[in-house]
C-alpha cells in the first residue's frame, strides 16, 4: 500500500508491515494502524498509516538500559495474543529536552509489539520507579550528536531515504 507521510514523502508499505493497535495509542485512540521506519543511531519511527503528520520516535530500551524490566498485565497479553516470548518487541518513545539538549526515553510507558501477530499496545509500568523522561546514557559527545540530529528531524524534513522494517 502507498502511505503518504509528512516527513518521508510517499512510501510503499507491504501489508505484512502494518502493526495494529486494537485499542489505539493514548491520545490518538482513533488511529490504530502504524508501521516502523528505521534510521541511524538506533532510532525508529512508529508512523501512523492514517495520519501523515503523526509519527513517534522510538528505540529499543534494552540497548540503552540493559537492566530494564517489567511484567505484562493480563489485559496486555490478551490484546497481544503472545504465543512465544521471542515474538515480543519492546519500544520506548523518545523526546528531546531543549534545556539540556538531550534525548530522553519514556520508560514508564513502553510499547509492546507481537512481531508475529502484528498487534501492539502501550502499557503503563506502575510497580517500578521508571519515569517518562529518562536521559539516554550516552557519552556527552554521543548524546549531543544524537540529540542534535533528533532536534533537526523536527525542524526540517529528513532528505535521506528511510529503511522500512
Amino acid at each position: 500500500m502507498r502511505v503518504n507521510t509528512a516527513r518521508f514523502g510517499t512510501l510503499n508499505i507491504e501489508d505484512d508491515r502494518v502493526i495494529s493497535f486494537p485499542n489505539g495509542i493514548e491520545g490518538v485512540c482513533a488511529l490504530k494502524r502504524f508501521f516502523l521506519i528505521g534510521f541511524e543511531n538506533r532510532i525508529l519511527w512508529l508512523h501512523s498509516i492514517d495520519d501523515p503528520e503523526l509519527a513517534f520516535m522510538a528505540t529499543d530500551p534494552f540497548i540503552f538500559f540493559p537492566d530494564y524490566s517489567f511484567s505484562l498485565t493480563d489485559a496486555a497479553e490478551s490484546i497481544l495474543k503472545i504465543e512465544n516470548v521471542k515474538d515480543i518487541c519492546v519500544l520506548t518513545f523518545l523526546s528531546f529536552n531543549k534545556s539540556t539538549n538531550t534525548v530522553q526515553a519514556n520508560l514508564k510507558e513502553p510499547v509492546i509489539i507481537n512481531a508475529t501477530a502484528k498487534k501492539a499496545t502501550k502499557i503503563e509500568i506502575t510497580n517500578k520507579p521508571y519515569t517518562t523522561a529518562v536521559p539516554l546514557p550516552l557519552s556527552a559527545q554521543d548524546n549531543f550528536r544524537m540529540a542534535h540530529g533528533f532536534k533537526d528531524v523536527f525542524v526540517k524534513v529528513i532528505h535521506r531515504p528511510p529503511t522500512t522494517l
